[in-house]
């Protein structure tokens, strides 16, 4: 130190850990594989669970954890009859994704797809992102989250649902991670008495990086300058 000042006239820190920071969240990596644009994923050639149980998700995820699952493409299913209608499972049409729904007699459907992740950090946020045409069918769209614990699926609760049609053509939302592999399962339901088609173009999912950068303020001339701190209850600075 040149002085016993801090900062120099010319405004440069003399001392370290004056400078002041801003928090700046940014998307990390994608960890949804096959997910934009859809329509060039493996769902028509996906692996199909039909389902008759009453909890349709977690019975289709049970299944095809039973017998083995591949990380990274999509998985399928849909409601078979019994306590639901039954209903033809997602496939692609044009350029989305199509989900089917329908309510027969009282009784709704259920469709979908999911896919097991992989590379996650436990306890990390993750965002995911849903695009779907704007002003679509009427029904609700699910984001499910599973995971394994003691050789079984385990439903996460955290479950979001958005009604559609949505008020925007981007759907939002986040889970924390509870294991390095999560399930995330997409599907569609109805209260439309008549057929309907729900159409996705992607999905996406990915962490939540944080970085801090300092703090900058212009003067009156334009010119930018970074923020610094004083330490002013040191007595033998700043003399």
């Amino acid at each position: 130190m040149l002085n016993n000042n801090e900062i120099t006239a010319g405004g440069i820190a003399q001392l370290s850990g004056l400078e002041i920071f801003a928090s700046n969240t940014v998307d990390g990596d994608e960890t949804v594989g096959f997910g934009n644009p859809l329509f060039s994923s493996n769902i028509d050639s996906a692996t199909d669970v039909a389902t008759e149980e009453s909890d349709a998700p977690l019975n289709a995820v049970q299944t095809t954890f039973t017998a083995g699952f591949t990380s990274s493409i999509w998985y399928k299913y849909h409601t078979s009859g019994t306590v639901y209608t039954a209903i033809d499972a997602p496939d692609i049409s044009g350029n989305y994704a199509r989900f089917k729904g329908h309510k027969d007699g009282g009784t709704i459907s259920y469709a979908g797809i999911y896919q097991k992740l992989s590379g996650l950090i436990v306890g990390e946020e993750y965002s995911i992102s849903i695009v779907v045409p704007h002003g679509t069918v009427a029904g609700t769209i699910r984001v499910k989250r599973y995971y394994e614990a003691g050789g079984s699926i385990v439903d996460s609760g955290d479950s979001i649902s958005f009604t559609m049609p949505y008020s925007t053509s981007i759907l939002t939302g986040s889970f924390t991670a509870s294991t390095a592999s999560d399930i995330v399962l997409i599907d569609f339901t109805t209260e439309t008495a008549s057929e309907v088609d729900q159409f996705i173009y992607s999905i996406s999912i990915k962490g939540k990086e944080e970085y801090l950068v300092p703090i900058y303020a212009e003067d009156m001339y334009g010119n930018a300058h970074k923020i610094l701190r004083r330490n002013i209850e040191n007595p033998a600075l700043n003399t």
